[in-house]
């Protein structure tokens, strides 16, 4: 069992992400109390799901950014 830190540590997410998908139900998790626990098994569950629901998003070109300089008309 982990508690949301130790869930969120292994997932490389902060607390207040794994707090807000077991709020939605996303992530399975128990409540004892006042406090939510996860087991392995339903970590790795939400690792699975969240596996094949990742859209594949096509790699960006990179942007050229201009000089903000550029913009800036100086009256002579």
């Amino acid at each position: 069992m982990f508690t949301v830190g130790q869930a969120a540590l292994r997932l490389g997410v902060s607390t207040r992400f794994v707090y807000r998908l077991c709020a939605t139900g996303t992530m399975e998790h128990f409540r004892l109390g006042s406090a939510i626990r996860i087991s392995s098994e339903q970590l790795e569950r939400y690792l699975q799901s969240a596996k094949n629901e990742a859209p594949q998003q096509p790699a960006r070109k990179p942007q050229t950014k201009t000089p903000a300089l550029q913009f800036l008309r100086l009256k002579s």
